[in-house]
């Protein structure tokens, strides 16, 4: 009962400053998904997305890589995770919005991973 929202969700840990670009969700840098069992550690939980992605970021032509590198949610959405986030903070989620909160952040931090490789794409199509 007297959970922090931080407790609650033990993938929201202090987050890296490594630089990933905003998917319009404010992204958690790092992966700390639900996905994987609490013995499997971040970083081998982290590779296997990665993986995951790469192999992904390889199917995207040059159009489908800008898109996917200018991609930017709704403004409604936005706004829904903004109240979510405010009411993580002060520890009032219920259980179904705290779902919807962590399935957000999910989907944020495999948003930006993606648009991060789109980017990376992109920039060596340039200098090949």
């Amino acid at each position: 009962m007297g959970e922090t929202p931080r407790e609650r969700m033990p993938w929201r840990r202090a987050a890296s400053t490594r630089n990933v670009p905003s998917t319009g969700l404010s992204a958690i840098p790092g992966i700390h998904s639900q996905w994987y069992g609490e013995s499997m550690s971040d970083a081998s939980a982290s590779g296997v997305l990665d993986g995951l992605l790469e192999s992904l970021s390889r199917c995207l032509d040059a159009e489908s890589a800008r898109r996917v590198a200018h991609f930017r949610v709704a403004a409604h959405v936005q706004e829904r995770v903004d109240m979510l986030a405010e009411r993580a903070n002060e520890g009032l989620l219920t259980g179904e919005e705290r779902d919807e909160y962590e399935a957000f952040i999910n989907a944020s931090d495999l948003i930006a991973i993606l648009k991060l490789k789109a980017l990376r794409a992109l920039d060596s199509n340039q200098h090949s």
